[in-house]
């Protein structure tokens, strides 16, 4: 199934010490919606709500991609927003 027009999906994956986590995140019609899943499992666990760590995680991801021009500025001042309104700078 492709993507609905407008649609973004970002995908990443982090390595702990004995696990890898891969995540998914997606932002249609104003909305984000973040999926994690451990590295073997079938389905993917929903972040619902998201937290304030994995608002810093997506920015953190979209901030290198913003560099390497594969995601617009508009959505890294989004989640700015959003972080300031639950209180936590990206500095925090």
């Amino acid at each position: 199934m492709g993507l609905g027009e407008g649609m973004q999906r970002h995908e990443w994956r982090e390595r702990g010490e004995e696990e890898v986590r891969f995540y998914r995140v997606d932002y249609h019609a104003s909305r984000w919606k973040m999926m994690s899943q451990l590295k073997g499992e079938e389905e993917w666990t929903p972040h619902d709500p998201m937290s304030v760590e994995d608002w810093k995680r997506v920015r953190e991801v979209l901030w290198r991609k913003y560099q390497r021009k594969r995601c617009k500025w508009e959505l890294i001042e989004k989640i700015d927003k959003q972080l300031e309104k639950m209180g936590a700078g990206e500095d925090d």
